[in-house]
């Protein structure tokens, strides 16, 4: 087997390990939903930027909205394969940042949008030929396992992402404050990339 395939089944294991088991609704479910858009950088005067907006949707019908911009993120740049550019893998890694700081995605499902085709199919097959965007996707499907969450992963044009000037301004785009959200900073513990899956996995559930 290759290693991709090996990692794949490592996966797997670590999520068989708990046990899941299908559920299978009698009555109709009522699920929380969230809306997220992320965006990453790289620029000459802004080498490696990132952000991401999330709308959490409350029972009582009400919204929070969060900004968010990325720190340390040169240092996750240590932990990949060298590149002339590491885009695909900061596009991603915004997903993760959103998993680990957003405080309400437990058993919740919606719509994240994304502008990288690569990061996206990521993704959507839950693998890549990539070491670096396979172990990202390996992590972030972890997560919403954990989680109990679900995400519909769809590519929007850089143009017409709503994540895409925070992404570049940070905390000095307008539009966060123009529709209502609240502002903070995201942190990538790197731990998580040397962590087994198991305990990805128990982390997430804790967190």
């Amino acid at each position: 087997m290759t290693p991709e395939i090996e990692a794949c089944f490592e996966v797997i294991e670590a999520v068989m390990r708990f046990q899941p088991k299908r559920e299978f609704p009698v009555f109709r479910m009522e699920r929380l939903r969230f809306l997220a858009a992320s965006d990453a950088a790289v620029e000459a005067d802004n080498p490696e930027s990132g952000g991401f907006h999330l709308i959490f949707f409350q029972p009582d019908r009400s919204q929070t909205r969060l900004s968010f911009v990325a720190t340390n993120r040169a240092e996750l740049q240590t932990l990949w394969q060298p590149a002339e550019t590491h885009i695909a893998q900061l596009e991603l890694s915004m997903v993760l940042y959103a998993l680990v700081e957003g405080p309400d995605f437990r058993h919740r499902q919606g719509l994240w949008f994304l502008d990288n085709v690569a990061a996206v199919m990521t993704l959507v097959r839950g693998r890549s030929s990539n070491a670096d965007l396979a172990k990202l996707g390996h992590l972030i499907h972890l997560a919403l396992f954990a989680l109990r969450a679900q995400g519909y992963w769809e590519y929007l044009q850089s143009k017409s992402s709503w994540a895409d000037d925070i992404s570049r301004l940070g905390v000095n785009d307008p539009w966060w404050r123009c529709h209502g959200f609240n502002f903070y900073s995201a942190y990538l513990p790197t731990i998580l990339f040397q962590l087994p899956f198991v305990a990805v996995i128990l982390t997430f559930e804790f967190l």
